[in-house]
């Protein structure tokens, strides 16, 4: 009620101001007909950021113990709705900066993947995570609608196997200068198959058949970062 109050309040002003402008310069406006008046035009700009929205988690799932070289592939994530639809896995990047610097994206994995719970055979040993065949597009609006840029706006983005030691991230993506500005999704595959085979074909975990386990829980965790250029 106050604030409509005074939106009224300001409107009969506004009005009191014109008509009595009228009755006082009335007689003389034919002399201001060719006179010079200035007024301001002005814009403002803050800060923006650059910065890492959001990173999907990866689940393997369940599997039996065999000794053989085991390639398995990440489980789709679910949509909150009543449909339960899969969606791919990704990493949601924005630069708002406006200096058009580019970026990197980079990835660390911290350690090898370890069990939950106390067990003997307690780490994975010489297992291999890969994110393979990731790409890049443009994020358009709010709504998750997603399209290609034009390709020579698109950051460049590589296949790697992560160092499961721990000791060096890998390069995920990277925008050039002039490019990667606004919201971008690298998005690591699109789910395929069928029922309980509904698989993410690009992120890979790979397991010797050599390597002992036990029937318990491994995770590892995953690190993202971006600076504020590219680079390797």
């Amino acid at each position: 009620m106050e604030m409509e109050a005074l939106k009224r309040s300001t409107m009969i002003v506004t009005m009191f101001i014109t008509i009595l402008s009228v009755i006082i310069f009335g007689s003389n406006r034919s002399a201001y007909a060719n006179s010079d008046a200035e007024s301001e035009g002005r814009v403002r700009f803050q800060t923006g950021d650059l910065r890492i929205d959001f990173a999907s988690d990866i689940h393997f799932g369940r599997h039996e113990i065999i000794n053989e070289d085991m390639t398995l592939y990440a489980r789709p994530l679910l949509t909150m709705d009543e449909n339960d639809e899969h969606i791919e896995q990704f990493v949601s990047v924005t630069d708002t900066r406006g200096t058009m610097q580019g970026w990197s994206l980079r990835v660390r994995q911290n350690g090898q993947l370890t069990s939950t719970t106390e067990t003997q055979r307690d780490t994975l040993v010489d297992a291999e995570l890969s994110i393979v065949g990731t790409f890049a597009t443009r994020e358009l609006s709010t709504t998750g609608n997603v399209t290609h840029p034009n390709p020579s706006e698109v950051p460049a983005v590589f296949e790697i196997t992560l160092d499961a030691s721990g000791e060096t991230s890998s390069l995920i993506a990277q925008a050039g200068v002039g490019q990667g500005s606004q919201n971008w999704l690298m998005q690591f595959g699109v789910p395929s198959g069928q029922g309980e085979n509904i698989v993410n074909n690009n992120l890979r975990l790979f397991i010797p058949g050599t390597t002992p386990r036990d029937p318990v829980e491994y995770t590892t965790t995953l690190t993202w970062y971006i600076i504020h250029a590219p680079g390797n």
